[in-house]
């Protein structure tokens, strides 16, 4: 992937992240240099989570190596659901995610 694909897919992971409304939407701001880089600083902390929690359930799992992105998203929206090894701030990165953030994360490098 070259520089410009990446930022793509960067604007792409963080409007599907701030779009928790499809209804009356206020017009779209432009972000600050600021703004974005602590998006991106967010999102690379809430996929490191997501990795770590994706290996502890691959070591109980097996099948997940098989399974579709879907898939496994919800499983680990899940075990984040039931998860008591989270620290708060963890937690707080984390628990509002819906399987759909958590693919797009994962997918994101």
């Amino acid at each position: 992937m070259n520089a410009h694909s990446n930022e793509n897919i960067r604007e792409n992971l963080r409007e599907s992240l701030d779009d928790t409304s499809h209804k009356n939407k206020a017009p779209r701001q432009v972000n600050s240099p600021d703004t974005t880089e602590t998006k991106d600083q967010k999102i690379q902390a809430q996929k490191k989570i997501l990795d770590t929690l994706l290996g502890e359930l691959q070591e109980k799992s097996d099948d997940i190596y098989y399974s579709s992105t879907m898939d496994v998203a919800h499983r680990l929206e899940d075990y984040i659901k039931e998860s008591k090894e989270l620290t708060q701030d963890e937690v707080e990165l984390v628990r509002s995610l819906s399987a759909h953030d958590i693919q797009i994360i994962l997918s994101y490098n």
